[in-house]
């Protein structure tokens, strides 16, 4: 840079770094740095057509063992119906039907439990109603732990 003044001249030398002064980080590696602390608390919803063995539904252990915690989510789906899986924060399992017990909607998964797009009803993790105008729980079904993976009772 030049900046000239009565009479004299002042040179002042301006410092760049050199390429390999920088650290090289691809655009990959940025977004994910830019991303990952938003994406840490976003829900994961996976749907999943399980199989059905005398009314119960089968969820085989690589796939439970996908669940980690509230905000992993399996949306089973099975002749017909579908239901939603997720693991507690103490660790159990709650299977809940996905239908709005106000109007038989389909209803979302969210961090915090579920909500119902036609009016706004809105139900925790265990499927109990938080806001109406639904005014019954979800359905909730019996979730047995085997060797090979999760048994869900359906009936």
């Amino acid at each position: 840079m030049v900046a000239s003044g009565r009479g004299s001249t002042i040179r002042r030398q301006e410092h760049h770094e050199s390429d390999s002064d920088r650290p090289e980080i691809s655009r990959r590696a940025a977004l994910v740095a830019l991303a990952l602390p938003v994406l840490s608390g976003c829900l994961s919803v996976l749907p999943y057509d399980v199989k059905v063995s005398d009314g119960a539904l089968l969820v085989p252990r690589e796939m439970a063992d996908t669940l980690r915690g509230p905000t992993d989510v399996l949306e089973l789906r099975a002749e017909g119906r579908s239901f939603y899986l997720r693991r507690l924060p103490d660790g159990s399992f709650s299977a809940l039907s996905s239908l709005c017990t106000h109007r038989s909607c389909q209803i979302g998964a969210e961090a915090d439990g579920y909500v119902c797009p036609c009016h706004g009803s809105r139900y925790d993790l265990t499927g109990r109603v938080v806001d109406g105008p639904a005014e019954r729980p979800l359905p909730r079904y019996q979730v047995d732990t085997t060797s090979a993976g999760l048994r869900i009772i359906a009936g």
